[in-house]
């Protein structure tokens, strides 16, 4: 099974003239795969070891379980990123990273699953000089894959870092997070409100993290979201109880 970009959640901008790949515009996104209506069975969100800053994983799954109604979990995954996956001297290939994610995944969750992995190294595929995260296709279809670099989206740390720094991080990824579930069910043609995308990190932080009313009216319908918010924090609390999650090596 190959995977190809599908870039439903693909954040790219591009660094200097003298980086290894231009394109014409400053800042561009893939044309976007549509693929069949799919609902999420579980989300899980893979954190690789090289994430030494971790203070975003249980606020960012509380985000996610307030707003879903599938089950979210976190875990390690310590896959080997070689180089071998290099793309550039300093940056992965992120179709490679993500070939690799897949065949390391495939045994958990069900076909359903919607697969996320946060990893620290920065990541590229052509013809972008760098990405913020990119969900990747497979055979054609709609995928649930997303890899996602902290290399240029989280916030600076202080040691030990701040409240505001824990969540400028972790509303970021959970802005990146939620778009790619969002198309990945088949509605990539959403795009305004936390759907709309961010051409720099100013306007990712400045786009709202809610839904647009009828966007989310229609996801409610769907079975994506929960019809009112919940305590998320409080769900997770009840999905360690289920095994749902597991912070192993995260606390």
């Amino acid at each position: 099974m190959i995977l190809r970009t599908a870039a439903l959640n693909v954040y790219a901008l591009l660094v200097a003239a003298s980086a290894p790949f231009t394109v014409g515009s400053a800042i561009a996104e893939s044309e976007v795969t549509r693929g069949p209506p799919r609902v999420p069975s579980e989300i899980i969100i893979y954190i690789h070891p090289e994430v030494t800053d971790r203070d975003f994983v249980g606020p960012l799954v509380c985000e996610l379980e307030k707003v879903l109604v599938a089950p979210v979990s976190a875990k390690d995954l310590p896959l080997l990123l070689g180089s071998g996956l290099k793309a550039t001297q300093t940056q992965l290939d992120a179709t490679q990273v993500a070939d690799r994610f897949r065949q390391a995944t495939m045994a958990e969750g069900d076909s359903s699953a919607f697969k996320h992995f946060i990893m620290a190294q920065d990541i590229t595929v052509r013809p972008y000089n760098y990405l913020f995260a990119s969900t990747f296709g497979i055979d054609g279809e709609t995928s649930q894959l997303q890899i996602i670099s902290t290399a240029r989206i989280a916030s600076r740390y202080s040691k030990p870092p701040t409240a505001a720094q824990i969540a400028l991080t972790t509303q970021r990824l959970y802005k990146i997070i939620i778009r790619s579930i969002v198309q990945s069910t088949g509605n990539a043609s959403l795009s305004g409100c936390v759907m709309s995308f961010a051409n720099s990190i100013v306007e990712h932080d400045r786009k709202s993290s809610d839904f647009c009313s009828p966007d989310r009216a229609h996801l409610v319908h769907q079975g994506v979201l929960r019809e009112r918010e919940i305590d998320g924090c409080q769900a997770v609390a009840q999905g360690k109880s289920r095994g749902l999650v597991s912070f192993s090596r995260l606390e």
